[in-house]
Protein backbone atom coordinates (compact mmCIF):
# COMPACT_ATOMS: atom_id res chain seq x y z
CA UNK A 1 0.00 0.00 0.00
CA UNK A 2 1.30 3.83 -0.75
CA UNK A 3 2.58 5.48 1.64
CA UNK A 4 0.20 8.95 3.18
CA UNK A 5 0.88 11.76 0.51
CA UNK A 6 2.25 13.95 2.55
CA UNK A 7 1.33 17.77 1.90
CA UNK A 8 1.48 19.61 5.43
CA UNK A 9 5.02 21.13 4.78
CA UNK A 10 3.96 24.63 5.44
CA UNK A 11 3.04 23.42 9.11
CA UNK A 12 5.71 20.58 9.85
CA UNK A 13 7.67 19.33 7.29
CA UNK A 14 8.76 15.78 6.60
CA UNK A 15 12.44 15.06 7.79
CA UNK A 16 14.94 14.82 5.66
CA UNK A 17 17.48 11.77 5.54
CA UNK A 18 20.41 13.28 6.90
CA UNK A 19 18.47 15.28 9.83
CA UNK A 20 17.20 12.20 10.80
CA UNK A 21 20.77 10.27 10.74
CA UNK A 22 22.54 13.38 12.34
CA UNK A 23 20.03 13.30 14.89
CA UNK A 24 19.79 9.39 15.69
CA UNK A 25 23.41 9.57 15.79
CA UNK A 26 23.69 12.50 18.06
CA UNK A 27 21.26 10.99 20.47
CA UNK A 28 23.32 7.78 20.13
CA UNK A 29 26.82 9.12 21.09
CA UNK A 30 24.92 11.36 23.59
CA UNK A 31 23.61 7.89 25.07
CA UNK A 32 26.76 6.35 25.07
CA UNK A 33 29.32 9.11 26.45
CA UNK A 34 27.02 11.84 27.69
CA UNK A 35 29.44 13.89 25.95
CA UNK A 36 30.49 15.60 29.01
CA UNK A 37 34.12 14.76 28.63
CA UNK A 38 34.23 17.02 24.96
CA UNK A 39 31.14 18.30 24.44
CA UNK A 40 32.55 22.38 24.04
CA UNK A 41 35.22 20.77 21.70
CA UNK A 42 32.65 18.81 19.94
CA UNK A 43 29.95 21.65 19.60
CA UNK A 44 32.79 24.07 18.72
CA UNK A 45 34.42 22.21 16.00
CA UNK A 46 32.25 19.74 14.75
CA UNK A 47 33.20 15.76 14.03
CA UNK A 48 36.64 16.45 13.86
CA UNK A 49 36.84 16.56 17.52
CA UNK A 50 35.63 12.94 17.93
CA UNK A 51 37.45 10.01 18.15
CA UNK A 52 38.08 8.12 14.79
CA UNK A 53 35.92 4.80 16.46
CA UNK A 54 33.07 7.21 17.46
CA UNK A 55 33.06 8.67 13.59
CA UNK A 56 33.56 5.23 12.04
CA UNK A 57 30.23 4.55 14.55
CA UNK A 58 28.08 7.83 14.20
CA UNK A 59 28.46 8.30 10.72
CA UNK A 60 25.39 10.79 11.09
CA UNK A 61 27.61 13.41 12.55
CA UNK A 62 29.68 13.77 9.44
CA UNK A 63 27.38 16.48 8.70
CA UNK A 64 27.91 17.94 11.82
CA UNK A 65 30.44 21.25 10.51
CA UNK A 66 30.83 23.04 14.21
CA UNK A 67 28.82 25.78 15.25
CA UNK A 68 30.74 28.57 13.29
CA UNK A 69 30.06 25.70 10.18
CA UNK A 70 26.40 25.41 10.69
CA UNK A 71 25.75 29.41 10.88
CA UNK A 72 27.83 29.38 7.67
CA UNK A 73 25.88 27.42 5.81
CA UNK A 74 22.69 28.67 6.87
CA UNK A 75 24.22 32.11 5.31
CA UNK A 76 25.04 30.46 2.16
CA UNK A 77 21.08 29.69 2.16
CA UNK A 78 20.24 33.23 2.11
CA UNK A 79 23.26 34.62 0.77
CA UNK A 80 23.74 36.79 3.75
CA UNK A 81 26.52 39.35 3.59
CA UNK A 82 29.68 37.28 4.96
CA UNK A 83 30.76 38.34 8.38
CA UNK A 84 26.99 39.46 9.98
CA UNK A 85 25.29 37.56 13.05
CA UNK A 86 23.51 34.30 12.45
CA UNK A 87 21.03 33.80 15.13
CA UNK A 88 20.17 30.67 16.66
CA UNK A 89 17.62 29.75 19.00
CA UNK A 90 15.35 27.19 20.48
CA UNK A 91 11.77 29.01 19.61
CA UNK A 92 11.09 31.17 16.78
CA UNK A 93 9.03 33.03 19.27
CA UNK A 94 11.70 34.14 21.22
CA UNK A 95 13.44 35.62 18.03
CA UNK A 96 10.26 37.55 16.94
CA UNK A 97 10.64 39.17 20.63
CA UNK A 98 13.73 40.06 20.23
CA UNK A 99 12.78 41.49 16.45
CA UNK A 100 9.55 43.63 18.18
CA UNK A 101 11.74 45.49 20.91
CA UNK A 102 15.19 46.27 18.00
CA UNK A 103 11.88 47.96 15.76
CA UNK A 104 10.69 50.02 19.05
CA UNK A 105 14.08 50.74 19.64
CA UNK A 106 14.54 52.37 16.24
CA UNK A 107 10.90 53.39 15.51
CA UNK A 108 7.59 55.09 16.41
CA UNK A 109 5.07 54.03 13.56
CA UNK A 110 6.32 50.17 12.24
CA UNK A 111 3.96 49.43 8.95
CA UNK A 112 2.38 45.54 8.83
CA UNK A 113 0.33 44.34 6.90
CA UNK A 114 -2.90 41.81 7.68
CA UNK A 115 -1.10 39.05 6.04
CA UNK A 116 1.39 38.77 9.42
CA UNK A 117 1.02 35.60 11.73
CA UNK A 118 -1.15 36.14 14.16
CA UNK A 119 1.05 35.35 16.87
CA UNK A 120 3.82 37.73 16.00
CA UNK A 121 1.29 40.46 15.12
CA UNK A 122 0.03 40.27 18.82
CA UNK A 123 3.69 39.97 19.56
CA UNK A 124 4.22 43.07 17.77
CA UNK A 125 0.99 45.18 19.10
CA UNK A 126 2.53 44.24 22.75
CA UNK A 127 5.57 45.98 22.06
CA UNK A 128 4.42 48.82 20.62
CA UNK A 129 1.90 49.16 23.55
CA UNK A 130 4.53 48.59 26.51
CA UNK A 131 6.76 51.23 24.57
CA UNK A 132 4.08 54.05 23.54
CA UNK A 133 4.53 53.41 19.82
CA UNK A 134 2.34 52.87 16.96
CA UNK A 135 1.71 49.75 14.42
CA UNK A 136 0.17 51.06 11.07
CA UNK A 137 -1.56 47.50 9.44
CA UNK A 138 -2.20 47.81 5.55
CA UNK A 139 -5.03 45.38 4.58
CA UNK A 140 -3.99 43.66 1.66
CA UNK A 141 -5.63 40.34 1.73
CA UNK A 142 -8.94 41.63 -0.11
CA UNK A 143 -6.49 43.27 -2.54
CA UNK A 144 -4.82 39.72 -3.54
CA UNK A 145 -7.11 37.78 -2.86
CA UNK A 146 -10.68 39.60 -4.87
CA UNK A 147 -9.04 41.94 -6.93
CA UNK A 148 -5.56 39.91 -8.66
CA UNK A 149 -3.30 42.66 -7.29
CA UNK A 150 0.08 42.27 -8.59
CA UNK A 151 3.38 42.43 -6.76
CA UNK A 152 4.12 45.87 -7.81
CA UNK A 153 0.77 47.31 -7.30
CA UNK A 154 1.33 46.19 -3.62
CA UNK A 155 4.25 47.63 -3.02
CA UNK A 156 2.71 50.88 -4.41
CA UNK A 157 0.13 50.54 -1.84
CA UNK A 158 2.64 49.93 0.81
CA UNK A 159 4.94 53.13 -0.53
CA UNK A 160 1.57 54.88 -0.39
CA UNK A 161 0.66 54.15 3.28
CA UNK A 162 4.12 54.54 4.55
CA UNK A 163 4.80 58.29 3.29
CA UNK A 164 1.10 59.16 4.05
CA UNK A 165 1.42 57.66 8.12
CA UNK A 166 4.89 58.64 8.14
CA UNK A 167 6.07 55.08 9.22
CA UNK A 168 9.52 54.30 9.96
CA UNK A 169 9.49 50.74 10.50
CA UNK A 170 8.69 47.50 8.43
CA UNK A 171 7.54 44.29 9.59
CA UNK A 172 6.79 42.12 6.47
CA UNK A 173 6.32 38.37 5.92
CA UNK A 174 7.62 36.92 2.75
CA UNK A 175 5.27 34.52 2.20
CA UNK A 176 2.43 34.37 4.28
CA UNK A 177 0.92 31.47 6.32
CA UNK A 178 -1.48 31.22 3.31
CA UNK A 179 1.20 30.48 0.56
CA UNK A 180 1.08 34.59 -0.82
CA UNK A 181 4.64 35.24 -1.72
CA UNK A 182 4.66 39.49 -1.07
CA UNK A 183 7.21 41.09 -3.00
CA UNK A 184 8.78 42.07 0.45
CA UNK A 185 12.35 43.45 -1.31
CA UNK A 186 10.12 45.74 -3.87
CA UNK A 187 8.17 46.78 -0.78
CA UNK A 188 10.96 48.03 1.29
CA UNK A 189 12.69 49.68 -1.33
CA UNK A 190 9.86 51.76 -2.52
CA UNK A 191 8.95 52.32 1.05
CA UNK A 192 12.36 53.75 1.68
CA UNK A 193 12.01 56.24 -1.36
CA UNK A 194 9.32 57.97 -0.02
CA UNK A 195 10.26 57.70 3.86
CA UNK A 196 12.93 57.70 6.20
CA UNK A 197 12.37 53.62 7.32
CA UNK A 198 14.97 53.12 10.30
CA UNK A 199 14.61 49.04 10.77
CA UNK A 200 12.73 46.42 8.56
CA UNK A 201 12.01 43.32 9.96
CA UNK A 202 10.95 39.78 7.46
CA UNK A 203 9.17 37.25 8.55
CA UNK A 204 10.45 34.90 6.59
CA UNK A 205 9.32 31.21 8.26
CA UNK A 206 7.29 30.19 5.34
CA UNK A 207 10.03 31.22 2.81
CA UNK A 208 13.37 29.84 4.08
CA UNK A 209 13.91 26.72 1.58
CA UNK A 210 10.64 27.21 -0.17
CA UNK A 211 11.18 29.89 -2.01
CA UNK A 212 14.62 31.63 -3.13
CA UNK A 213 15.82 34.55 -0.70
CA UNK A 214 18.62 36.67 -1.35
CA UNK A 215 20.02 38.97 1.35
CA UNK A 216 22.77 40.38 -0.50
CA UNK A 217 20.99 43.24 -1.42
CA UNK A 218 21.20 44.70 2.54
CA UNK A 219 17.44 44.95 1.89
CA UNK A 220 16.40 44.17 5.52
CA UNK A 221 17.83 44.37 8.80
CA UNK A 222 16.89 41.12 10.47
CA UNK A 223 15.37 38.08 8.27
CA UNK A 224 13.56 35.60 11.08
CA UNK A 225 13.11 31.65 10.01
CA UNK A 226 12.97 28.30 11.12
CA UNK A 227 14.03 24.35 10.16
CA UNK A 228 11.05 22.53 10.89
CA UNK A 229 8.96 23.63 7.89
CA UNK A 230 10.29 23.82 4.39
CA UNK A 231 14.25 23.02 4.96
CA UNK A 232 13.29 19.46 6.38
CA UNK A 233 15.12 19.39 9.67
CA UNK A 234 12.00 18.31 12.25
CA UNK A 235 13.20 19.85 15.00
CA UNK A 236 12.01 23.86 15.84
CA UNK A 237 15.28 25.99 15.72
CA UNK A 238 14.69 29.55 15.05
CA UNK A 239 16.66 31.55 12.81
CA UNK A 240 17.39 35.41 12.55
CA UNK A 241 19.94 36.52 9.75
CA UNK A 242 21.04 40.32 10.06
CA UNK A 243 20.67 41.51 6.47
CA UNK A 244 23.21 45.05 6.60
CA UNK A 245 26.18 46.25 8.44
CA UNK A 246 24.75 49.61 9.69
CA UNK A 247 21.96 46.72 12.22
CA UNK A 248 24.84 44.58 13.17
CA UNK A 249 26.09 45.77 16.39
CA UNK A 250 23.28 46.42 17.81
CA UNK A 251 21.93 43.10 16.86
CA UNK A 252 24.33 41.22 18.58
CA UNK A 253 24.24 43.63 21.94
CA UNK A 254 20.44 42.50 21.78
CA UNK A 255 21.21 38.72 21.67
CA UNK A 256 23.87 39.15 23.95
CA UNK A 257 22.15 40.90 26.66
CA UNK A 258 20.64 38.26 29.35
CA UNK A 259 16.66 38.43 29.93
CA UNK A 260 16.73 39.87 33.24
CA UNK A 261 17.96 43.33 31.16
CA UNK A 262 15.50 43.24 28.48
CA UNK A 263 17.35 40.60 26.70
CA UNK A 264 15.80 36.97 25.38
CA UNK A 265 14.82 34.42 27.45
CA UNK A 266 16.22 31.50 25.14
CA UNK A 267 18.37 28.86 26.66
CA UNK A 268 19.81 27.76 23.03
CA UNK A 269 20.42 31.73 22.07
CA UNK A 270 22.33 32.04 25.27
CA UNK A 271 24.16 28.93 25.27
CA UNK A 272 25.34 30.03 22.02
CA UNK A 273 26.58 33.77 23.01
CA UNK A 274 28.23 32.36 26.22
CA UNK A 275 30.65 30.32 23.32
CA UNK A 276 31.11 33.75 21.62
CA UNK A 277 32.05 35.69 24.44
CA UNK A 278 33.72 32.92 26.92
CA UNK A 279 32.07 32.79 29.41
CA UNK A 280 30.58 29.12 29.51
CA UNK A 281 32.17 28.29 32.80
CA UNK A 282 29.54 30.37 34.43
CA UNK A 283 26.69 29.20 32.41
CA UNK A 284 24.16 26.98 34.46
CA UNK A 285 21.48 25.66 32.45
CA UNK A 286 20.44 22.44 30.59
CA UNK A 287 20.46 23.28 26.97
CA UNK A 288 18.81 20.76 24.40
CA UNK A 289 21.44 20.80 21.37
CA UNK A 290 19.87 18.75 19.22
CA UNK A 291 17.90 20.60 16.90
CA UNK A 292 21.16 21.94 15.86
CA UNK A 293 22.33 18.79 14.60
CA UNK A 294 19.10 18.08 12.62
CA UNK A 295 19.79 21.30 11.03
CA UNK A 296 22.90 20.32 10.08
CA UNK A 297 22.01 17.26 8.58
CA UNK A 298 19.11 18.92 6.81
CA UNK A 299 21.25 21.63 5.38
CA UNK A 300 23.58 19.19 4.04
CA UNK A 301 20.86 17.60 2.16
CA UNK A 302 19.55 20.90 0.72
CA UNK A 303 22.97 21.08 -0.82
CA UNK A 304 23.06 18.10 -2.56
CA UNK A 305 20.08 18.73 -4.16
CA UNK A 306 20.74 22.00 -5.64
CA UNK A 307 20.64 24.50 -2.88
CA UNK A 308 17.92 26.66 -1.25
CA UNK A 309 17.46 28.27 -4.96
CA UNK A 310 16.64 24.90 -6.85
CA UNK A 311 14.35 23.48 -4.31
CA UNK A 312 12.34 26.92 -4.29
CA UNK A 313 12.16 26.97 -8.08
CA UNK A 314 10.69 23.22 -7.96
CA UNK A 315 8.46 24.44 -4.95
CA UNK A 316 6.71 26.76 -7.49
CA UNK A 317 6.53 24.30 -9.61
CA UNK A 318 4.81 21.70 -7.29
CA UNK A 319 2.14 23.90 -6.06
CA UNK A 320 0.92 24.29 -9.77
CA UNK A 321 0.16 20.85 -10.30
CA UNK A 322 -1.55 20.55 -6.99
CA UNK A 323 -3.77 23.22 -8.71
CA UNK A 324 -4.21 21.44 -11.55
CA UNK A 325 -5.35 18.58 -9.21
CA UNK A 326 -7.99 20.45 -6.83
CA UNK A 327 -9.56 21.83 -10.07
CA UNK A 328 -9.64 18.32 -11.61
CA UNK A 329 -11.56 17.57 -8.73
CA UNK A 330 -14.12 20.03 -9.21
CA UNK A 331 -13.28 21.98 -6.28
CA UNK A 332 -12.16 25.91 -6.41
CA UNK A 333 -9.08 27.42 -6.43
CA UNK A 334 -7.89 30.61 -4.13
CA UNK A 335 -6.34 32.06 -6.93
CA UNK A 336 -3.96 34.86 -6.62
CA UNK A 337 -1.80 36.52 -9.41
CA UNK A 338 1.24 34.76 -10.92
CA UNK A 339 3.89 37.27 -9.43
CA UNK A 340 2.77 35.68 -5.74
CA UNK A 341 2.58 32.32 -5.93
CA UNK A 342 3.81 29.89 -4.15
CA UNK A 343 4.27 25.88 -3.19
CA UNK A 344 1.33 26.72 -1.11
CA UNK A 345 -2.40 26.10 -2.92
CA UNK A 346 -5.51 26.61 -0.87
CA UNK A 347 -8.11 24.82 -2.30
CA UNK A 348 -11.83 24.90 -1.13
CA UNK A 349 -14.90 22.43 -2.43
CA UNK A 350 -17.35 24.33 -4.82
CA UNK A 351 -20.54 23.82 -2.19
CA UNK A 352 -19.07 22.53 1.13
CA UNK A 353 -21.50 21.24 3.21
CA UNK A 354 -22.08 23.02 6.58
CA UNK A 355 -22.97 19.52 8.56
CA UNK A 356 -19.34 18.68 8.22
CA UNK A 357 -16.58 19.94 9.92
CA UNK A 358 -12.68 20.91 9.38
CA UNK A 359 -12.40 17.39 11.62
CA UNK A 360 -14.05 15.22 9.62
CA UNK A 361 -12.96 16.57 6.46
CA UNK A 362 -9.33 16.07 7.79
CA UNK A 363 -10.61 12.32 8.20
CA UNK A 364 -11.75 12.06 4.82
CA UNK A 365 -8.36 12.84 3.53
CA UNK A 366 -6.10 11.20 5.51
CA UNK A 367 -8.46 8.40 4.70
CA UNK A 368 -7.53 8.45 0.86
CA UNK A 369 -3.53 8.72 2.32
CA UNK A 370 -3.11 12.40 2.23
CA UNK A 371 -2.17 14.67 4.71
CA UNK A 372 -2.86 18.19 4.48
CA UNK A 373 -4.08 21.36 6.87
CA UNK A 374 -8.15 21.97 6.90
CA UNK A 375 -9.48 25.33 7.97
CA UNK A 376 -13.04 26.03 9.65
CA UNK A 377 -14.02 27.34 6.69
CA UNK A 378 -13.55 23.98 4.95
CA UNK A 379 -10.50 25.66 3.05
CA UNK A 380 -7.87 23.10 2.57
CA UNK A 381 -3.85 24.36 2.78
CA UNK A 382 -1.65 21.47 0.55
CA UNK A 383 1.66 22.61 0.80
CA UNK A 384 3.82 21.06 -1.67
CA UNK A 385 6.48 18.39 -1.30
CA UNK A 386 10.35 19.10 -1.87
CA UNK A 387 10.13 16.54 -4.66
CA UNK A 388 7.74 16.37 -7.92
CA UNK A 389 4.42 14.82 -6.99
CA UNK A 390 4.38 11.81 -8.61
CA UNK A 391 1.42 11.48 -10.81
CA UNK A 392 -0.02 8.82 -9.17
CA UNK A 393 -0.08 11.07 -6.21
CA UNK A 394 -1.71 13.72 -7.99
CA UNK A 395 -4.45 10.78 -9.15
CA UNK A 396 -4.84 10.00 -5.43
CA UNK A 397 -5.21 13.96 -4.03
CA UNK A 398 -8.03 14.56 -7.18
CA UNK A 399 -9.77 11.38 -6.03
CA UNK A 400 -9.07 12.45 -2.49
CA UNK A 401 -10.84 16.40 -2.83
CA UNK A 402 -14.08 14.65 -5.40
CA UNK A 403 -14.78 11.89 -2.34
CA UNK A 404 -14.51 14.39 0.43
CA UNK A 405 -15.88 17.66 -1.54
Amino acid sequence: MAGPFYLDTARLGLISPGAAAAYRDFVGLAGEEGLSLYAEEFLRYGEVALTADHRHQFPGLKTWPGIAGLRAGLADAVHSPPGLPVLLASRSVALMRLAARLLFRFCRNVLATDFSWPHYAQILAAEAARTGNRVTVVPLRAAVFRDGATAGELAARIADVALREMCDGLFLPAVSHDGVALPAAEMVRTAERVSEVRFVVIDGAQAFCHIPVDLSGGWCDLFLAGCHKWLGAYHPLGLAFCGRNSSADAIRTAALRPHYDGGTDDPLLSLLAAFETGELEGFGETVNTGPLFSCSGALHDLGRRGGAYAIGMSAAANGEHLRDAARDAGWSLECVDWSLRTGIALVRPRSPSSHIGANALRGSLARHGIAASVYDDHTVRLSAQRDRPAAADLDRLTAALRAAG
